[in-house]
């Protein structure tokens, strides 16, 4: 019985690190090609930022839960980008939050 729990440990294991050694591929490439572009000074999080937009207008809030971080992290990160002029934020009527 052990042996098959030892097993599906090891599976799940090296699942995982598969995941992250992709995920942590996937970002180099995409760093690098972002430091081809003008864009080149923007941070990883700035990036995120943009990739969980894909063209939508969704709020601060919205964009904290997709991405699982703080409400007060995104509100950061997304004033950065309006103070370069890459995003404007827009109030959502009958919402106390905005959206960009």
């Amino acid at each position: 019985m052990s042996t098959i729990v030892d097993k599906k440990t090891f599976l799940i294991s090296n699942l995982k690190n598969l995941l992250q050694e992709k995920l942590w591929l996937l970002e180099q490439r995409l760093q690098n090609k972002r430091a081809a572009t003008r864009f080149h000074h923007l941070t990883e999080a700035q990036t995120r930022i943009f990739a969980t937009l894909r063209g939508e207008q969704l709020t601060i809030s919205e964009v904290a839960r997709r991405l699982a971080i703080s409400r007060q992290a995104v509100h950061k990160l997304v004033t950065q980008l309006v103070n370069e002029h890459l995003l404007a934020l827009e109030p959502i009527q009958g919402n106390g939050d905005e959206t960009w």
